[in-house]
């Protein structure tokens, strides 16, 4: 097994997940150690993630329409709650061009067994917001928060991938497996081309990737 340098999970300090998350991400350590580089868990402690129960909830979402129906390189000027439908892989979104969707198509979509995608949702959820301009206000860069919504008894979510910039995950709702492979030759590619998981013709195989740097349940 390769030889992880640094510890693998650490503890966010205290207070809620708004100001506790931009804390952990503007200590030097997360930059030297971690940022662009390594994988980490961040383990929760009392009162980080009591303000965040409410946040996206699946009654909240079916009863919050309409949404926009759109990929997420569409901006709607009347309707900023963009949504899109994946089954299982980035190749498989939905890219049908339809009206605005109420929340009762987010519930038909979900007991179809597919992934909910919410695009951009700090211009519209704003403890979400919060966080958001935390962390970029910590790091110095322009940050985008999506939530993803996934049934209970859907194996993969979404297929192995890569992206071009490094992710915060928070998990709001039920428990989900996260495995995380540091591949140098793929780590934050400079565009486009470089990356992998998404199309039909550049899908990744994970049993190729060997043993996950981190797998673990996030809840």
């Amino acid at each position: 097994a390769k030889q992880y340098p640094y510890p693998k999970r650490v503890r966010l300090p205290p207070g809620p997940l708004v100001r506790a998350l931009p804390q952990f991400v503007a200590r030097d350590a997360f930059r030297l150690k971690y940022f662009e580089k390594l994988a980490v868990v961040l383990q929760a402690n009392e009162g980080n993630t009591a303000p965040s129960a409410s946040i996206l909830s699946p009654e909240d979402t079916y009863s919050g329409g309409p949404y926009a129906f759109a990929s997420a390189e569409i901006d709607h000027p009347l309707f900023p709650k963009n949504v899109n439908f994946a089954r299982g892989s980035f190749a498989e979104l939905d890219r049908t061009d339809r009206p605005p969707v109420e929340g009762e198509e987010i519930r038909a979509a979900l007991d179809r067994g597919e992934t909910v995608f919410f695009n951009d949702i700090s211009s519209w959820e704003p403890e979400v917001a919060r966080v958001a301009y935390g962390v970029a206000d910590a790091l110095g860069l322009r940050t985008a928060a999506n939530a993803y919504m996934t049934p209970p008894g859907v194996s993969t979510s979404m297929a192995t991938h890569n992206d071009l910039q490094c992710t915060l995950i928070v998990q709001l709702h039920g428990a989900k497996r996260w495995r995380v492979w540091v591949v140098e030759g793929v780590m934050l590619p400079v565009d486009e081309r470089h990356i992998y998981g998404k199309d039909d013709n550049k899908m990744l195989d994970p049993a190729r990737l060997g043993e996950p740097d981190v797998d673990v349940v996030l809840r």
